[in-house]
């Protein structure tokens, strides 16, 4: 029942809309897939009525939010267009790009080369991210990153976004195509050379997004398609996958995908029944920088700490899960009530954002958001990701004015 709700109620969304891209619809039929995905898989536990409705309800007033921040900005809802979609007044200069780009090559073979030691000490890529991974729980880190590395890693990860919208809007050579492979493989190896996966996948998502507002909807499936195959490798190297034939190993992954994407789902009805606080490295962070100001009058906003989260099973084949979507998160800190003034905050800076997409800095933005957007099934990622979201304006910002500074020597001559 309550997923012919969720069906039902995005047939009438996007019949409003007549925008896949827009917030108010992606958002909801993201969940709406989670749904019918967990209905067809037998062996992962239902959901409940009850935590659904919850969900279902914090999803309507995002998008209903949604539409009537559209409706005030006075924008139309039409059909998008994805041969005219180009940027306003956004050119990117080679010299300034090319610079950054060796630049960014060095710090990241940098930030790779402290892991290469640690790396031969294992007897497999397997159990190397099995020690990482529980490293991470515990807050045990096997390498500690500094400020610079830190910097490099989250620099490089956005400026692909870049690369890769001009490698997609002129003609580039293969050789360079062949350099930003590379880089986004350097990319992507130092995002998981530590254990972390969620932060891959916002930039690959990012990345789509980027092909499908140049090419379409249509035109990206093959692009959906490559990064399911990296996932996939990646899967079956760090991971002890199911043994036999490709066909059984094919179905083992695609139930481990349905259940990093959408096991969430159950696992925040455990959370809903049986509550308990949920941590956000965001918010924990501003918490205690408040604290910091609030300890001189002696007032200190006290919180449960929880850093490694418990496990949940989520099927009848003992998988199990710790992540538990983002709206657990905005419950453990802002309560019920105040999740859903949480909820109407982040529809009108998303639908904002994209409703001046055709900018370059709220386009740059907005691919990152909707990768938000997808990875909301997850936990909390949209204030998670104010950190690439301010350092991609500020490379946007550095390349605009450098442009008009040369374009000013130009005229000068």
């Amino acid at each position: 029942m309550i997923t012919l709700t969720f069906i039902f109620t995005t047939l009438v969304l996007y019949i409003l809309v007549r925008d896949f891209l827009h917030p108010s619809f992606f958002l909801f039929v993201f969940f709406t897939v989670g749904y019918v995905l967990l209905d067809i898989i037998p062996e992962y536990y239902p959901v409940t009525i009850e935590s659904s409705f919850v969900i279902y309800l914090y999803l309507l007033i995002f998008s209903l939010s949604s539409l009537l921040f559209t409706i005030l900005l006075k924008r139309k809802f039409k059909k998008v267009d994805f041969n005219n979609n180009i940027l306003k007044k956004f050119y990117l200069n080679t010299k300034i790009l090319n610079f950054i780009y060796f630049t960014l090559f060095i710090g990241l073979f940098a930030y790779i080369y402290r892991y290469v030691n640690l790396l031969l000490s294992y007897n497999s890529l397997a159990e190397y991210y099995y020690e990482m991974r529980k490293a991470s729980l515990t807050g045990d880190f096997l390498i500690e990153n500094n400020s610079f590395y830190a910097n490099a890693l989250s620099f490089s990860s956005v400026f692909t976004l870049l690369v890769f919208y001009r490698i997609l809007t002129e003609k580039v050579s293969s050789i360079y195509k062949l350099i930003f492979v590379v880089f986004l493989t350097l990319v992507s190896l130092a995002q998981t050379i530590d254990g972390a996966r969620s932060t891959i996948s916002l930039i690959f998502i990012s990345l789509l997004y980027i092909f499908i507002f140049q090419k379409g909807l249509f035109s990206s499936i093959k692009g959906v398609f490559l990064f399911l195959l990296a996932i996939f490798i990646l899967s079956i190297n760090t991971r002890n996958v199911a043994q036999g034939d490709v066909l059984e190993i094919f179905i083992y992954f695609t139930k481990h995908i349905v259940l990093y994407a959408y096991g969430s789902l159950i696992s925040f009805d455990y959370f809903f029944n049986n509550y308990f606080f949920i941590e956000s490295n965001f918010f924990s962070r501003m918490t205690d920088k408040i604290n910091n100001y609030l300890d001189i009058f002696d007032i200190v906003i006290k919180k449960p700490l929880n850093p490694s989260m418990n496990y949940v099973y989520i099927s009848s084949e003992q998988q199990r899960t710790n992540i538990f979507t983002c709206f657990a998160t905005y419950i453990s800190y802002f309560g019920y009530y105040g999740t859903v003034l949480v909820m109407v905050f982040n529809s009108f800076i998303i639908t904002y954002i994209y409703l001046k997409r055709y900018d370059y800095i709220y386009f740059f933005l907005y691919s990152i958001i909707f990768a938000t957007l997808c990875l909301s099934s997850l936990k909390e990622f949209f204030f998670l990701s104010f950190p690439y979201c301010l350092r991609l304006v500020i490379i946007l910002i550095f390349i605009s004015r450098l442009n008009y500074f040369f374009n000013f020597l130009k005229v000068y001559k």
